[in-house]
């Protein structure tokens, strides 16, 4: 009767036969990956500047060879290597919002070499990083760039802009000139594994676009998702279309509304847009941009959550002996002349809404006016946050008013 050989101990010749054949398959797709990047990015010059430069031709001609001691120089790269690259990437527009260093730099680009090889990683993706900057910072690895990147979408690459005049058709062409692919590859494949390509150059989506055009310092936001949307939709304010773009406060609120109400997994879309909003206020103190937007957005990051409400009926009114008092939400902000009407909502069955309108300068001292912030519904009551705010309503100082 036959039977099955046994298979082979660890490090026998066979087994180590394998492993190589395993790890040489591997270096070989992330090879084509890291060429089907380079290809599309070079694609973005125009035409008479790719034939003029000659680099897409170069790079088309390289063998798996070439390949294989370029990777391992990329590899290889130290912090002083990655000090000088960051002097170079520092100057395009994809890395403008990234206080970009060598060390920082160093850690996303062997977590997209791990990418590329399929390897496990032990960090994600910096999300700080764009899904485009992240292309150019592979390709420039490896000695590629184009004249300019003026594309700030990744989504671009894939679609090939046509003023480029540079088509999946060529792309695939392009490809085909490739010793990596000496037995060809269909437009259907090249297009399937250019998306492999950049999918692995997009952190993990966590269903939020945040844009930040030129030096203004209010970036537009939109949810991306619809799982998202369906959770947060409010009303006057969101529709089923996802290319609205909003403030990144009002989004904030809905976010933490929705995470409460809908108990959703909303912790890495929360985070994203609380560091943009901060980041936007920060950049608007700086340029002494603090009209009204600045007012509302302030009102956004710092009181949105738990409030003693002191009223009389439906208006917030400062505490006296007619006042009766609850537990609300504020709930909404509506801009006015001055300031803003503040709405709130009981946290009891009746849900009942209350009313105060408050000035600019109302806002940094609203426990006056009869609205005593309790706790934050994002956060817990002993988080950093929550020390800020007792701090800040302790303050009179707390906000420059000019």
């Amino acid at each position: 009767m036959a039977t099955t050989p046994p298979k082979p101990p660890p490090n026998t010749p066979t087994h180590c036969t394998a492993e190589a054949a395993t790890h040489e398959r591997e270096c070989l797709n992330a090879f084509r990956r890291l060429l089907s990047l380079c290809v599309t990015l070079l694609g973005v010059d125009p035409p008479t500047v790719r034939s003029l430069r000659g680099k897409l031709a170069e790079v088309m001609s390289w063998t798996k060879s070439d390949w294989e001691l370029i990777w391992s120089q990329s590899r290889e790269l130290d912090i002083n290597d990655y000090a000088q690259l960051c002097y170079c990437l520092d100057e395009f527009k994809q890395f403008d919002r990234l206080d970009l260093s060598a060390e920082i730099l160093k850690t996303q680009h062997e977590a997209l070499q791990n990418g590329l090889l399929r390897k496990s990683q032990n960090k994600a993706l910096n999300p700080d990083f764009t899904p485009m900057g992240n292309v150019i910072l592979l390709c420039a690895s490896v000695g590629v760039f184009a004249i300019r990147h003026p594309l700030t979408d990744i989504k671009n690459l894939r679609l090939q802009n046509s003023s480029i005049h540079y088509s999946m058709a060529d792309f695939t062409l392009d490809l085909n000139k490739s010793p990596l692919y000496a037995e060809g590859i269909t437009t259907e494949e090249a297009e399937k594994h250019l998306s492999d390509s950049l999918l692995i150059c997009s952190a993990a989506d966590d269903g939020i676009e945040i844009i930040w055009e030129n030096d203004n310092p209010r970036p537009k936001v939109r949810i991306t998702s619809n799982e998202i949307l369906d959770a947060v939709s409010v009303p006057g304010r969101h529709t089923r279309t996802l290319n609205k773009y909003q403030s990144p406060g009002a989004i904030y609120h809905d976010l933490l509304n929705a995470s409460i109400l809908h108990n959703q997994p909303l912790t890495a879309a929360i985070q994203r847009i609380r560091e943009a909003l901060d980041q936007e206020l920060n950049m608007m103190k700086a340029k002494g941009d603090k009209g009204q937007h600045y007012w509302m957005e302030v009102m956004y990051r710092q009181f949105l959550g738990f409030f003693r409400i002191y009223r009389v009926g439906e208006s917030v009114l400062p505490a006296a002996e007619d006042t009766g008092t609850i537990e609300a939400t504020l709930s909404g902000i509506s801009p006015q002349d001055r300031g803003f009407l503040l709405r709130f909502a009981s946290c009891d069955v009746n849900n009942l809404s209350l009313f105060s309108a408050v000035t600019f300068e109302d806002i940094q001292h609203l426990h006056r006016r009869g609205a005593i912030f309790l706790r934050n519904h994002g956060e817990t009551e002993t988080s950093e946050l929550n020390a800020n705010i007792s701090m800040l309503l302790e303050r009179n100082d707390a906000y420059e008013l000019h």
